[in-house]
């Protein structure tokens, strides 16, 4: 059997780890090849029957219409970020570099891209974010805790704000400001919920909070609150 060079480039994509699609430039898709079906959940029968967007996030219908805009206008590969769809409907954080397939006159006709499953390598990003966080969290000098938004949870604290209250950081960990009798005023809570939904934050706020051997202390809330 001689192997035709449709034959070989179908092959080629098959064993390829990197998922692949290509779509008429209406969006409808032509060709995934396993990798993409993998990454995707979908059956290859299901994903022809589909398009791009059926994959994206409304969010992104934007966001990918400019991309597709500015690579048939450019005639340019363009890279970009985005969320695909899982079947069972998780997000899948992808980086595409689109290119776009012309005829022999010119005629652009395709929409294809290598896609790069960006999971993993956000997991390590966030990682490095969250343990650089926690490492500036616990030097700081400054008085610094975190707490949940809805009651006030307390979910870490530094030693520099368990100096100030006189608590031991498992005396306050995991119990609400409520519980630690934290406020000197009932009414300083609400106070800065209202301004972090009004402003998305408090800034050079002066507060009384009460510490563990009954006394009260001013603190200052300086930076913004999530």
């Amino acid at each position: 059997m001689v192997m035709t060079d449709n034959d070989a480039l179908n092959t080629l994509l098959e064993s390829c780890s990197q998922p692949f699609v290509a779509a008429e430039i209406t969006g409808k898709i032509i060709i995934v090849n396993q990798a993409f079906c993998e990454m995707t959940g979908y059956a290859k029968e299901e994903l022809l029957q589909m398009t791009w967007t059926d994959l994206t996030p409304i969010e992104w219908w934007d966001k990918q219409a400019t991309h597709i805009q500015d690579l048939l206008s450019l005639l340019q590969p363009v890279r970009c970020r985005k969320e695909y769809m899982h079947k069972d409907g998780h997000r899948i954080p992808v980086e595409l570099q689109l290119n776009v397939m012309t005829d022999t006159e010119g005629r652009q006709k395709y929409l294809y891209t290598f896609i790069t499953d960006m999971t993993d390598r956000m997991k390590q990003e966030r990682k490095i974010a969250e343990d650089s966080f926690r490492k500036m969290f616990h030097a700081s000098l400054n008085p610094t805790l975190l707490t949940s938004f809805d009651d006030g949870r307390y979910i870490e604290v530094n030693s520099a704000y368990l100096k100030l209250i006189g608590y031991e950081r498992e005396e306050v960990i995991g119990w609400t400001s409520q519980d630690t009798d934290t406020w000197v005023s009932n009414e300083t809570r609400p106070m800065l919920i209202e301004m972090i939904k009004k402003d998305g934050k408090v800034s050079n706020c002066e507060v009384s909070i009460k510490t563990k051997s009954g006394g009260n202390c001013l603190y200052t809330c300086l930076n913004q609150l999530d």
